[in-house]
């Protein structure tokens, strides 16, 4: 795509200055060199094109970004692609070798031998290609908007193998992908790259325990590892057996998910809760204390067990899924240690059998997934999750903090990663710490899986403040990081699973379920892939019209729950079903 905007200055020195916008673009003659910054209007990734009529000799020094910086240089944190291309004299055009993530583009020309024109410079796209036919609308612009940048978001991120960033890093993280796989099952009838993320992924140390990123620099040096990622990889194993029902290779990854499960045995105390657990435990961004006994990483490894028990019973392994169980049993018994009764909440951490004062979406979010919540005390729990009043976005990123700054250098604070966090800057007994964009997928579970699911829509629509720093994709965090991070793109799934309500019902959705919760939208619909062909959806407040390749069970807000036949209905629904 040809640039959209271009500046052109005297280089070093001023910032550019304002030029023409369009290309073809004349640049005279110049023994210096001349800066030009062409905006691409959009964030994308692919190879980088370059055509020039200019002289033998002549250098075009190119480096590519998400971002400006207020003087209208590339930002140094995200300037790692570029290259030179020096001029033959005729017939100049140049595509790069390796595929970049870019929005901005820079080029330092140096032509002493006469002037040159600079005729296109744009991105071939380079992703894995995506079919068409899966879809989502609602009544709210916003929240259909949502959908399609999310999508977008994990499209660039999307290449061999799923990678964090297109940009920045595009390494292939261990953890991070859950996101990206969640969304291609609920919106892309192709499922070739949700199954190569875990079959590429389940590389472990001798050890048992995953690395942080696999296939890359990371993996080969193993400096650290993150044992909370492998917990989300257990997550996406489990997905895969959701929607695909693919038993050989549930059966080949099932040992690999077991020694990984293991592998925390040794830090589980007489109490059951695993404590002083090595490595970074990273949880995400937000400013989650993990210190001694951690709540949070306790109910992911809980939920990563009960994971493991459907998976090994559902393969007939009884054994295995029975230690899974007793694993999880011990947790159960011992996770009332974080409980803060008078707060209603449980509380990050315990450290030298006190409990910490701070609390966090996190904890809290992960404790209902692992269902490890008393039903007496879900309403309590469920405050943190959805009211935003005692909600703080701290990071130990920016220590020190409570509002972020508008485009954050996120790596400001990362030295704490060896010294230690900072103490608590924000109200530890009023406030409640805000997950990121990436655990917030747990939140969303947790809320629905508590019988809310009516409230996701509402929840989605914080992604705004993402769109007002990135209009055509999702940052890393609320506050900075790489502007496309695929996950960060957890709406696009949650509008489809738990707002229209519709994922497999059975193990390779031989039924589907179809459960709307429209919350305060009049109408939502889409289109959902399946193995046997789309799955069309139409959600209104008094009925849903389904047009199904598969049976299909139909999951009212209230009342009777209805099993139907493959193919088109209209189910009418009570006015007590969709409450407004």
């Amino acid at each position: 795509e040809d640039a959209r905007a271009a500046r052109a200055g005297d280089a070093p020195g001023a910032p550019p200055v304002e030029v023409p916008a369009a290309l073809p673009l004349r640049l005279p003659a110049s023994g210096g060199a001349t800066l030009v910054t062409l905006d691409l209007g959009e964030e994308s990734a692919g190879t980088v094109l370059l055509e020039v009529d200019a002289p033998a000799g002549a250098r075009f020094d190119v480096a590519v970004a998400e971002s400006l910086d207020e003087h209208g240089r590339l930002r140094r944190l995200q300037q790692h692609s570029g290259f030179r291309y020096v001029a033959r004299g005729a017939l100049d055009r140049f595509e790069s070798f390796d595929p970049m993530g870019l929005r901005f583009v820079q080029i330092s020309v140096r032509a002493p031998g006469g002037p040159v024109v600079l005729r296109e410079v744009g991105v071939r796209e380079r992703v894995f290609p995506r079919p068409a036919g899966a879809a989502f609308a609602c009544s709210d612009e916003l929240l259909t908007r949502i959908w399609a940048v999310g999508r977008r978001t994990v499209d660039l991120c999307s290449h061999d193998a799923y990678v964090d960033c297109p940009s920045r890093e595009q390494r292939a993280w261990t953890g991070d992908a859950v996101v990206h796989q969640m969304v291609d099952l609920a919106t892309s009838p192709d499922w070739s790259l949700a199954r190569w993320h875990v079959e590429l992924t389940a590389t472990p140390r001798p050890d048992g325990m995953l690395p942080m990123a696999v296939a890359s620099d990371m993996a080969a040096a193993d400096a650290t590892y993150i044992p909370d990622w492998p917990l989300h990889w257990v997550h996406a194993l489990h997905e895969l057996h959701r929607y695909t029902g693919d038993r050989e290779l549930v059966a080949r990854l099932l040992p690999v998910a077991e020694s990984l499960l293991r592998w925390f045995e040794p830090f589980q105390q007489p109490d059951g809760l695993l404590g002083d657990v090595t490595g970074w435990v990273l949880i995400d961004w937000s400013a989650v204390s993990v210190a001694g006994k951690c709540a949070a990483l306790n109910a992911l490894w809980a939920r990563a067990l009960l994971e493991f028990a459907a998976l090994a019973a559902w393969l007939g392994d009884a054994g295995r899924a029975a230690w899974a169980r007793a694993a999880w049993g011990r947790v159960a018994c011992g996770f009332d240690a974080f409980w803060d009764e008078r707060r209603g909440v449980y509380v990050d951490h315990v450290l030298a059998g006190v409990p910490g004062r701070t609390v966090s979406q996190h904890a809290n979010a992960a404790a209902i997934c692992a269902a490890l919540v008393p039903e007496t005390r879900l309403s309590r729990v469920l405050r943190p999750l959805l009211d935003r009043s005692c909600l703080v976005q701290a990071s130990w990123l920016l220590p020190g903090r409570t509002t972020m700054p508008e485009d954050g250098d996120m790596y400001a604070g990362a030295a704490y990663l060896l010294a230690g966090p900072p103490a608590p800057w924000w109200d530890v007994e009023r406030q409640v710490v805000a997950a990121q964009p990436f655990f917030r997928w747990v939140v969303h579970d947790a809320v629905a899986l508590a019988g809310q699911a009516d409230r996701v829509a509402d929840l989605c629509r914080d992604w705004q403040a993402l769109l007002a720093r990135c209009p055509t994709t999702f940052s890393e965090t609320w506050f900075g990081g790489s502007r496309c991070h695929g996950w960060s793109a957890t709406p696009t799934r949650d509008l489809v699973v738990h707002v229209l309500g519709v994922g497999p019902a059975e193990p390779g959705f031989t039924a589907a379920r179809v459960a709307p919760r429209l919350g305060d939208l009049a109408w939502a619909r889409g289109s959902v892939p399946t193995p046997f062909g789309l799955l069309h959806v139409d959600a209104r407040r008094d009925r849903v019209d389904i047009d199904s390749p598969v049976p299909v069970e139909v999951v009212p807000h209230a009342g009777a729950r209805r099993r139907l036949a493959a193919g088109r209905h209209v189910v009418e629904i009570a006015e007590v079903d969709a409450p407004a």
